[in-house]
């Protein structure tokens, strides 16, 4: 790799993500150490079905951990798109944040067409380690519980798991 990861500071947040890092147990630090915002329907699907970890995050967001920010009109071009997908890539355009979490597959490919940046729960681990948000032991185990609970390919898994080990390189060099 040719230096560190994407590194944002803001995101606005898929569902999907937000379950997948509530589930591994490291949605709390994700969001003291970044600047979280999501659409209405997004906090809706993560709440809603009392998902494990609804209850995770809805407490953070009554802390004021994770922002909900309304949409407005959603981009024509995303019809493709379900309800949470289309809003949080609709409010990346009107809010310009540093990039989107999103683990969804039409929402990914959405983000690929429009050049928007996008991350996956599975690096979490990797930028919170390099935050020095957590430490080394604690983002091996919690990429292998996102990895537990998440749906991804084994080539993503396998290319999150080099990520890692590349910051676990940098942390230990700094």
């Amino acid at each position: 790799m040719a230096g560190p990861p994407f590194q944002p500071k803001s995101l606005v947040a898929d569902s999907s993500s937000l379950i997948y890092l509530a589930k591994s147990s490291i949605i709390r630090p994700f969001l003291q150490a970044f600047d979280v915002t999501i659409p209405p329907l997004v906090l809706r699907e993560c709440v809603q079905d009392g998902y494990p970890g609804s209850n995770e995050i809805e407490r953070l967001r009554k802390e004021g951990r994770l922002s909900v920010h309304p949409t407005g009109e959603s981009v024509r071009a995303l019809t493709i798109l379900r309800g949470g997908e289309r809003e949080v890539i609709t409010l990346f355009y009107e809010l310009r944040p540093d990039g989107i979490l999103i683990d969804d597959g039409a929402g990914v490919k959405a983000c690929r067409r429009r050049g928007i940046p996008f991350i996956s729960a599975l690096l979490i681990p990797s930028l919170l380690l390099l935050k020095k948000a957590i430490g080394v032991k604690e983002a091996e185990e919690s990429l292998e519980r996102v990895v537990e609970v998440g749906r991804y390919s084994q080539r993503v898994v396998f290319v999150a798991r080099i990520v890692l080990s590349e910051a676990c390189g940098l942390q230990t060099q700094s």
